[in-house]
């Protein structure tokens, strides 16, 4: 989603945006309403409730997390609301309890994991 997009969706327009100073409780109103908003906040905004807020309404604002913003909480309350989102979590933060959670969350999540830590074992009957 573009910016002209977001703002077409929250019925604003990027005048608003301009004019407009976001303090910590905007930045934190918007990503409740939509996660895909983090996109916008700039890196030095990004608290970890922020971030984390977002990511608890979708999974996907992982993307606009920086590696170092990546705690093991934020990353797991991402792939419990959507499994997918692990396609965004480095191998070397795929922890078991990371994997779990994403795969339960949505089973296609297995395409994302870190096949070099973790193996599926098969049997065939």
């Amino acid at each position: 989603m573009n910016l002209q997009e977001f703002l077409e969706k929250v019925g604003g327009k990027e005048s608003d945006i301009k004019m407009f100073e976001f303090s910590e409780e905007n930045i934190l109103a918007a990503v409740q309403q939509n996660g895909d908003a983090l996109q916008y906040v700039a890196e030095s905004r990004q608290t970890e409730g922020i971030v984390l807020a977002a990511v608890q309404q979708d999974g996907y604002a992982l993307q606009y997390v920086t590696e170092s913003r990546q705690t093991e909480g934020i990353i797991l309350a991402a792939v419990q609301q959507n499994g997918d989102a692990l396609q965004y979590v480095t191998e070397s933060r795929q922890t078991e309890g990371i994997v779990l959670a994403a795969v339960q969350q949505d089973g296609y999540a297995l395409r994302y994991v870190n096949k070099k830590v973790f193996s599926v074992e098969t049997t065939q009957k």
